[in-house]
């Protein structure tokens, strides 16, 4: 089941009061056992997990402004998830970058595959977006958006375009060229 097919409305916060890393996990902690998803003896433990996980290596996907925390927790049955949004940020993964849409995804230790493809399908992960900020032209997996099409290289000596010989890619090996699907 992806990770769309598990939410529902009441695992929804729009606009919430959090503005730390700790209230947001908390608070969609809170959302997942209120809905006894989660069972509330597990809370700390869920809190503990994830924020141990941020700490090894953030989630924040910072060209988008979204994060998706993630941990493996003993107890649960199945994965869960919630989601968090807000246009003012829920977060700063580093200073001046606001975390806008959070989706925590909790999975048992077991659930490998599941939590895997829970991950790639969740909504910051698998929408469509631009390789370039302010680009508006959008990027699948099979083909790059407008702004990180091959631009010919140019031989500075003659002023010509070189297309035959080598070709410039604006956006080649970057971070936002593998965001995009583009390699």
């Amino acid at each position: 089941m992806s990770f769309v097919a598990r939410l529902r409305p009441e695992l929804i916060r729009v606009a919430p009061p959090w503005r730390t890393f700790e209230e947001t996990i908390s608070g969609l902690v809170a959302v997942l056992a209120g809905e006894r998803l989660l069972p509330a003896a597990a809370e700390g433990a869920a809190i503990q997990a994830v924020t141990a996980r941020e700490a090894a290596s953030s989630t924040a996907l910072l060209d988008i402004h979204a994060g998706v925390p993630h941990a493996r927790l003993p107890g649960i049955k199945q994965p869960v998830a919630a989601l968090a949004t807000s246009p003012h940020g829920l977060y700063e993964a580093v200073p001046t970058v606001p975390i806008q849409v959070v989706a925590l995804v909790l999975s048992p230790p077991a659930a490998t595959a599941q939590h895997l493809t829970i991950l790639a399908a969740s909504p910051p992960c698998s929408a469509p977006r631009s390789c370039v900020p302010g680009c508006s032209a959008r990027a699948t997996p099979t083909r790059r958006c407008a702004s990180c099409a091959p631009i010919p290289a140019r031989d500075f000596v003659s002023g010509r375009n070189r297309a035959r010989r080598a070709t410039r890619d604006p956006c080649l090996g970057s971070e936002r060229n593998r965001a995009c699907g583009a390699r």
